[in-house]
């Protein structure tokens, strides 16, 4: 897994009853300037 913020994000689920989850192949990128 190269998605550095997957599991940040997976704590901020525990904070709602019932989140609606969407998951995607690739994970977050930073576009280069």
């Amino acid at each position: 897994e190269t998605d550095f913020l997957r599991p940040h994000g997976e704590v901020l689920l525990e904070c709602y009853e019932n989140p609606k989850i969407i998951r995607h192949p690739v994970g977050h990128t930073v576009p280069r300037l």
